[in-house]
């Protein structure tokens, strides 16, 4: 382990996405088990609108292993793997596509006959909560971003994987008048 302490954002960033990670792998084990275990629950014909049945367990297998892919770079990066920095980084992007996609999937959830089926109540609570939640996420998200491309964790990982540039050892100088 090194000597100096990593940076705060380096914990905090690692943390987040140690959570996110684990959230997805445990979600996706639940989702499997309730197809399995009980198929009889689940309709067989799925609306239009709706996803196949098919497609249910394909999308929780791919959630939990993007879910451990999220978990094993998480504690790379507390670990300052420089690999671990640019994975996060992709992943964040990732999660900021999935916010504004899933903002649309819930506008369309909660208004499915769009703005002109809707009081103007309702479209007023479903666009106020949808837009909360997308802020919010989204911005916790560009927060993240921004820490990840930033030069303090940058520097952190470079340091850690031996590419960065150290400073030039300083040799003591002999005093001119010792050696006379």
């Amino acid at each position: 382990m090194p000597t100096e302490k990593r940076p705060t954002s380096v914990t905090v960033i690692g943390w987040i996405w140690s959570i996110i990670g684990g959230l997805n792998i445990l979600s996706g084990l639940i989702g499997v088990y309730n197809l399995l275990a009980s198929p009889d629950a689940h309709p067989q014909d799925m609306p239009d609108d709706g996803i196949p049945i098919g497609w249910l367990v394909p999308s929780f297998l791919a959630q939990i292993v993007v879910g451990g892919l999220c978990l094993i770079s998480a504690i790379k990066f507390l670990q300052l793997k420089s690999w671990a920095r640019t994975v996060l980084e992709g992943l964040t992007w990732l999660l900021l596509l999935g916010i504004v996609v899933q903002a649309y999937v819930q506008f369309k959830m909660m208004l499915p006959d769009g703005i002109e089926g809707a009081s103007v109540t309702l479209w007023v609570v479903v666009v106020s909560f949808t837009g909360m939640i997308v802020l919010f996420w989204f911005s916790v998200g560009m927060i993240i971003l921004k820490h990840l491309r930033g030069p303090t964790i940058k520097n952190a990982v470079a340091g850690m994987s031996g590419t960065a540039e150290s400073p030039p050892e300083e040799t003591p100088q002999e005093d001119e008048a010792d050696s006379a």
